[in-house]
């Protein structure tokens, strides 16, 4: 399904304000992240799940026309807030779940790469795992962990432990692991010490891309924020108002002793988050991420 289509068709299609299935007319199909759908009159941009056989349309994020169909009135407290672009509008909205935040991050993915990157960076997959990286907001995985038929992906991750943050801080996160992608894609060596410390190489690259650079003692030009040009691009440009993500509490049980301390120690790859086990305190190498001729990657003990 990832060829280009060209002709246009009707199906029954997830759509986003329904939350349900019907009838959509799909546009023009670039491929499986690039879509563009008409729904009701409007054009909006879709996504094709191969895995489920469906197309998710984004009526209320992804629109893209100025004429649009007016809708079922809304209490005026619930409108949301619409800030005006060069030629149309882009809502903002309160964004409540992981789908919602997937398709918004996407977005904005494809927004950077155009007007930051030039297009040159290719098509990633952006996860939210938490729990791999202790006070990592985000990370990106040196090798092409997801694949489907002949064609493999990079992995962006955006920490789930770090998602009560702002839109701006969400932001700078996502345009720092595409700066990572832009050095990987050049054959530029812009961390070293397993992908923790930052050289001056990646402070370069992410100066010349839109975020401010600071230095810290143990993991070098790290600390990354975006310039002022680069939060007036987010505001005109970013479908988010705030994150009002639900997650799941941590189990709490009345009257139950803490845990013994256990003697076995978990290990985790801070690359691709493989994970082992082992009674002792001891020194891996990811045998995943390994290369010759390429600094190895020690596996981190959990705390």
């Amino acid at each position: 399904m990832e060829e280009n289509r060209k002709s246009t068709f009707t199906v029954k299609a997830m759509v986003h304000s329904l939350k349900a299935l019907d009838d959509v007319r799909i546009i023009s199909h670039t491929d499986n992240n690039n879509v563009i759908a008409e729904y009701h009159g409007i054009k909006c941009t879709a996504v094709f799940n191969p895995f489920a056989g469906l197309y998710y349309v984004d009526d209320v994020y992804g629109i893209i026309e100025d004429d649009i169909i007016s809708r079922e009135a809304v209490p005026e407290s619930e409108k949301p807030e619409i800030t005006m672009t060069a030629n149309k509008p882009v809502k903002k909205r309160q964004v409540y779940t992981m789908s919602e935040l997937n398709l918004c991050m996407m977005k904005m993915f494809n927004s950077f790469n155009a007007d930051f990157f030039g297009g040159e960076l290719p098509k990633v997959i952006i996860t939210f795992e938490g729990g791999f990286k202790k006070g990592a907001f985000g990370w990106i995985c040196t090798q092409k962990t997801w694949k489907q038929g002949n064609e493999e992906k990079y992995a962006i991750n955006i920490s789930s432990d770090y998602l009560d943050r702002d839109v701006y801080s969400i932001m700078a996160t996502l345009l720092h692991e595409m700066c990572h992608l832009y050095a990987l894609e050049k054959g530029i060596q812009d961390t070293s010490r397993s992908g923790i410390y930052h050289n001056k190489k990646f402070k370069q690259i992410a100066e010349n891309h839109g975020l401010n650079v600071s230095e810290a003692d143990t993991i070098g030009w790290s600390i990354t924020t975006l310039t002022e040009e680069t939060k007036a691009y987010v505001d005109r440009i970013c479908p988010i108002k705030s994150f009002r993500l639900m997650q799941k509490k941590p189990s709490e049980k009345s009257g139950t002793s803490p845990k013994a301390k256990q003697s076995r120690r978990k290990y985790i790859c801070p690359k691709c988050g493989t994970q082992i086990t082992a009674t002792k305190e001891v020194s891996v190498i990811c045998g995943a991420c390994f290369e010759v001729g390429e600094e190895p990657v020690y596996m981190e003990l959990e705390t």
